[in-house]
């Protein structure tokens, strides 16, 4: 399939690869989750590396050839300054973000989730969640992809996406 996707974006993860490019993981509106490559996106003179950041909202313009999309023009909508003034946000923000590039499936719209996705970051722009809300937002996240969504602690929580995901989140982000 060829053609031009242009789609709003909430950027997952971003793994430098070597040269100037990366490759970037992101929860879209149209294709759900997936992976575009940005070449050249390192240079120096690149306007669209700034806007790439974990947990930005963007307008990305991607050419997609072979199942594969490679980053043509990326437009900021919001990069959430009232996280990342925040530790305790910025991981909150971090851990949910994991778990979403770990639980979702590749090219499958997840329109539910992506709105959850954005309404979950505006909240946590403006205010900090206590052990109760992420759990409960974990819980709904589950519920959504339709999991079991009985959790009643944090180290309940964990456990239970591990589980899923088959993987552990890094304790640096809880």
């Amino acid at each position: 399939m060829r053609g031009i996707v242009k789609s709003n974006a909430i950027v997952l993860k971003k793994k430098d690869l070597v040269g100037d490019s990366l490759v970037v993981t992101l929860l879209t509106e149209s294709n759900g989750k997936l992976y575009a490559f940005g070449k050249g996106v390192k240079n120096i003179t690149s306007r669209r590396l700034p806007n790439m950041q974990t947990g930005n909202y963007i307008t990305a313009v991607m050419k997609s050839k072979n199942d594969l999309y490679y980053i043509q023009e990326v437009q900021l909508h919001s990069y959430f300054s009232g996280i990342k003034k925040s530790e305790k946000k910025l991981k909150q923000m971090y851990f949910f973000l994991f778990i979403l590039e770990w639980i979702l499936p590749e090219n499958q719209r997840e329109k539910q989730i992506y709105d959850f996705t954005i309404s979950l970051l505006i909240k946590l722009s403006k205010q900090s969640f206590n052990e109760g809300q992420l759990i409960q937002f974990c819980s709904h996240l589950l519920e959504i992809l339709g999991y079991d969504s009985t959790l009643y602690t944090m180290s309940n929580t964990i456990d239970y996406i591990e589980g899923i995901i088959n993987k552990k989140i890094p304790y640096f982000i809880i």
